[in-house]
């Protein structure tokens, strides 16, 4: 399985679309943070624009371009018929693990970094503009750290969406189709579980977003989410081998 999760994580390195939607990625918060700043003036903060850019409207976009990644590269792998190559040569198995694998990591870098920089340029617009409020760019420096943990459980959301686009293209092989899917079902199953079954501590919003607060300590909280985003990814793993076991039962 080393050799096929190199293979994926290759080619997800040196793919420029990789890249491309990082920019894209960091563009759809800084737009949106930069509006907040231009808007709030002398009372903009860095911990109040980061938490106004994370619940815009401009989240989607960002969600969307998360799964580009590494999400799509079997949805291709099958338009092509090169997965027919890629299963002669190694197993089935190991084949869907190291595509999981590579989406939740490339997934989860393209997240946490398009975070950090868009953190950095927030911090530069800050300085720029003139807007330094009186208790620093900062401000409370819990809020900062919260904002930081929050920061890495968003990170394990879009691999898990990264994740979610390579179960769903395995059933239904279309980049469109893999590209909002995900999205689509991350709000339903949100809105569906949020409406019947609030006070259950396995729900998305309080997982990954961490409006509630499971645990005293975010970090506990993180680690919580890793747990979470594991079983979910077990269980796509489960789905994505019994369907190429059906898919292709001729090579």
């Amino acid at each position: 399985m080393i050799i096929d999760l190199k293979m994926c994580m290759s080619r997800s390195f040196h793919s420029k679309k990789s890249y491309l939607c990082i920019i894209g990625m960091i563009a759809a918060l800084y737009i949106n943070g930069l509006g907040a700043i231009i808007q709030q003036k002398e009372s903009a903060s860095f911990n109040d624009i980061v938490a106004v850019s994370i619940s815009s409207g401009f989240i989607i976009l960002y969600y969307i371009l998360s799964v580009f990644g590494g999400g799509l590269n079997l949805c291709q792998d099958l338009q092509s018929g090169y997965i027919k190559f890629i299963i002669a040569k190694t197993k089935k198995k190991d084949y869907i693990k190291a595509e999981l694998i590579s989406a939740f990591i490339w997934g989860s870098i393209s997240a946490l970094l398009s975070i950090i920089v868009f953190g950095v340029l927030i911090i530069f617009s800050l300085i720029i503009l003139g807007y330094m409020p009186r208790n620093g760019i900062i401000g409370d420096w819990a809020y900062f750290t919260e904002n930081v943990w929050t920061g890495l459980i968003f990170s394990l959301l879009c691999g898990t969406l990264s994740c979610l686009a390579v179960t769903v293209t395995i059933f239904i092989p279309n980049i469109f189709v893999g590209t909002a899917a995900p999205i689509l079902i991350l709000y339903m199953v949100m809105t569906l579980l949020n409406k019947w079954c609030s006070n259950i501590y396995l729900l998305p919003s309080c997982v990954y977003f961490a409006f509630t607060h499971i645990f005293d300590n975010m970090l506990y909280h993180w680690l919580y989410a890793i747990c979470y985003s594991g079983c979910i990814v077990f269980i796509m793993y489960k789905l994505c081998y019994w369907k190429m076991k059906r898919r292709i039962q001729n090579v």
